[in-house]
């Protein structure tokens, strides 16, 4: 009778104890919103909103074909991107052509060293969360 307690009792208990994985994390984009038309000439607000994510987590910020706009901590919440200025490693270069681009947000688990000069030796986080918006540069 004592096993068959045990045996009915187990289920409850891993029930009630805590969850060995943590909470997902999110991401999304408050500002800009979808189809939003930005003035090509004038500093633009990146806003987002994020749960889940670590101390040490980095976001990402891309333009269309893969053009890094920013990298940094979550905690920031916003950046504003004022040069225009996209990298395709350490080259730079200004978006000059109005048009229709996305804007997409990666949420990386550790470092997201991307360019090339001293990133040999980072081992970049994974992408755990992204989001991404359809914009206008006019």
């Amino acid at each position: 009778m004592k096993s068959l307690f045990l045996l009915l009792a187990a289920p409850i208990l891993l029930l009630t104890c805590a969850s060995p994985w943590p909470d997902p994390v999110s991401f999304s984009f408050v500002e800009p919103t979808e189809g939003s038309e930005w003035d090509i000439t004038s500093p633009q607000s990146i806003q987002w909103e994020s749960s889940g994510a670590g101390d040490d987590y980095t976001l990402v910020l891309w333009l269309s074909d893969g053009f890094i706009i920013g990298n940094y901590f979550l905690e920031d919440g916003q950046f504003i991107w004022e040069d225009r200025t996209v990298y395709n490693g350490d080259i730079g270069k200004r978006i000059e052509r109005p048009g229709n681009y996305t804007l997409k947000g990666q949420i990386y688990d550790g470092p997201a060293c991307l360019t090339g000069e001293g990133c040999e030796n980072v081992v970049n986080g994974k992408i755990v969360a992204e989001d991404e918006v359809d914009i206008r540069l006019k």
